[in-house]
């Protein structure tokens, strides 16, 4: 009896290693670098099987009236998000807005429960406290009819060593800076976690210099140096590279000191151009970037108008817009006086849920505020 079970058990693990020679793992948030592992369903309950897995750099969708894919429905579908991620020790505001319902999890606390049809873009966000190490997050989303969308962020909270959330400046180009000294290979032992959906890299230290690659958000990277000024930090991009990257959008980890180079910085360029938004519903453009301000005017369905910028939570955008504004008569007017219309340029915020950027991706776009 033993030599049978040995024989079987032998036969067993010799299939196993064959299995594993032409199977492979799935890409998953185990490593920091792959993002997300999302699945979809072709209904509003995450039941059956999904009709879509694919890997996701970050969770920040606009989908609008159109499906996530054409696997997908553009009504009634859901979506399910895993992922382990490293934290620092601290307290986290975690933020989600959504269009319709979401759960957000951290291990295995129900952080967010907003499960039901809201027929409008909303934003939920809540604090949680979390030891120094990696840490499972789930989110389930779904979209019942009309317009779809979320997006997904968290930073430290302000006075628990608070990083920037998702936004990243972009500008024209320019030459390599020349540098005094040399750096060298050395690593600083410091290590720079991307806190941003996507972080430029650029030859030197200011946005006006080539951009040589783009990272992601939760990636991780060796600091070699810092400029003078401490505003940016040049990292071993692990190809034989060196770039720089703005220390807005990172929070650093580790201990140790971080060398300084002194960078020669060009003139700055122009201001940002602007991009070209198209509203997918009726817009109010309010005079800073909250909900309980009164709107300045509204952009009609369908309108193309200017968008300079965005918020550090890319849920607002800024824009410019020539708006037709109603003045009412004085209050000494004639009673006979009439309402008249003045078409005005209307310098303002509109959410951004619910604008398509024509040509210009939203990373792209400064951050204003």
């Amino acid at each position: 009896m033993q030599r049978w079970t040995a024989i079987l058990l032998s036969g067993a693990l010799v299939v196993a290693f064959i299995i594993g020679l032409f199977v492979h793992p799935l890409d998953s948030q185990a490593n920091p670098d792959t993002g997300w592992f999302g699945t979809f369903y072709d209904n509003p309950s995450l039941t059956g099987s999904p009709v879509l897995s694919r890997n996701e750099r970050e969770i920040n969708f606009n989908w609008s009236m159109d499906p996530p894919a054409a696997e997908v429905p553009s009504d009634g579908f859901s979506a399910r998000w895993t992922g382990a991620f490293h934290f620092e020790e601290g307290n986290w505001q975690f933020t989600v807005g959504v269009d319709d319902g979401v759960r957000l999890w951290v291990n295995d606390t129900l952080l967010i429960d907003q499960w039901a049809p809201s027929g409008r873009y909303i934003v939920f966000s809540e604090p949680i406290s979390l030891e120094r190490g990696t840490h499972e997050v789930k989110i389930e989303y779904y979209d019942a009819q009309g317009l779809a969308g979320i997006n997904v962020n968290w930073q430290p909270i302000p006075g628990e060593g608070a990083a920037p959330s998702n936004s990243v400046n972009d500008a024209p180009q320019a030459p390599a800076p020349q540098t005094d000294p040399t750096p060298g290979p050395q690593k600083s032992g410091l290590v720079a976690n991307v806190a941003t959906g996507v972080l430029n890299v650029r030859t030197g230290p200011a946005i006006q210099y080539d951009r040589i690659d783009q990272i992601f958000l939760y990636q991780r990277y060796a600091i070699i140096s810092q400029n003078q000024a401490g505003t940016w930090y040049q990292i071993d991009l692990r190809d034989g590279r060196l770039g720089w990257v703005s220390a807005r959008y990172v929070l650093v980890t580790g201990e140790g000191e971080i060398p300084v180079q002194n960078v020669n910085v060009p003139e700055p360029p122009g201001e940002f151009p602007g991009a070209v938004g198209i509203s997918l519903d009726r817009l109010n453009i309010r005079p800073t970037p909250d909900t309980s301000q009164e709107p300045l005017a509204v952009i009609p369905f369908g309108q193309e108008f200017a968008v300079l910028g965005r918020n550090s939570t890319s849920i607002w955008y800024r824009v410019q817009y020539e708006a037709e504004i109603v003045i009412e008569p004085a209050e000494d007017a004639p009673e006979d006086a009439e309402p008249q219309i003045e078409t005005r340029l209307i310098d303002g915020w509109v959410f951004a849920p619910f604008v398509r950027l024509q040509n210009t991706p939203v990373y792209d776009l400064p951050f204003i505020e």
